[in-house]
């Protein structure tokens, strides 16, 4: 297993100036990067989810055909 090395990766001002802005008082860097890629997973299963539901095509099965309905 490889250690959490620290690395530098070059930003513009501007971009990093914009990054300081997502966080919170003493987030790293690396804490609102984390934060905003957890994010995007998150929305991209959601969507992932969505789509399946409206797919015409998908089979689902009810809560009783689960046994959850108990």
């Amino acid at each position: 297993m490889m250690a959490n090395k620290t690395t530098t990766i070059p930003l513009k001002t501007p971009v990093r100036d914009r990054l300081k802005t997502y966080g919170s008082m003493g987030d790293t860097y690396s804490d609102i990067l984390t934060h905003m890629m957890d994010e995007i997973e998150r929305k991209a299963f959601l969507a992932r989810l969505r789509a399946e539901r409206d797919d015409p095509k998908a089979e689902w099965a009810t809560l009783e055909e689960l046994g959850w309905d108990k």
